[in-house]
């Protein structure tokens, strides 16, 4: 109940700093290139042509995901849940302040993290107090952040009665 009210509070004001400062677009523009890179992932699997990463489409992380999701809609007999149809829509934007995965694989100290409801991770020390605003902005400036994008195409493949299958577009800033 608290992630929820304290992501309700924090979510306006973490998109607005994406687009404006992070970013440097507008929700719109990152929809069309988000149809745009969606379409070209589509038509690519749908061609049998499944090595994304080796033509820098997708990192080594996300094409062992992909696989496996192909090989399971396979056996399941599914259709292709990555058919980007209908219009898209911004579902959730998050940003991850901190160091970023291969620098927190790498520490020699122990972190932690804190979610501020589905839309701000904090990632420090674990001797940090990362509720703090100041020790959110000096791991800002420190270490940049993630930044997460999902984007939902409310006519493709439903996953299930509720949800549609989604991308997430990730950069780190």
């Amino acid at each position: 109940m608290l992630r929820s009210v304290v992501g309700t509070l924090v979510a306006p004001q973490v998109e607005k700093f994406v687009f404006q400062h992070a970013l440097k677009t507008t929700p719109e523009e990152l929809l069309r290139g988000a149809t745009h890179a969606a379409n070209t992932i589509s038509d690519e699997l749908k061609n049998g042509r499944h090595d994304l990463q080796a033509r820098k489409f997708v990192d080594a992380t996300c094409q062992k995901s992909l696989m496996r999701d192909l090989a399971a809609q396979r056996e399941a007999r599914t259709p292709n849940a990555y058919d980007a149809t209908g219009a898209a829509r911004l579902h959730n934007v998050r940003m991850v302040v901190g160091p970023d995965r291969a620098a927190c694989a790498k520490a020699r100290e122990p972190l932690q993290r804190i979610e501020l409801g589905d839309c701000l991770v904090v990632v420090g020390g674990v001797d940090e107090f990362l509720y703090s605003q100041s020790t959110q902005e000096r791991l800002l400036a420190e270490y940049g952040a993630t930044v997460q994008a999902e984007v939902v195409f409310d006519e493709g493949f439903p996953v299930d009665s509720k949800h549609h299958a989604s991308y997430v577009f990730e950069t780190f800033i």
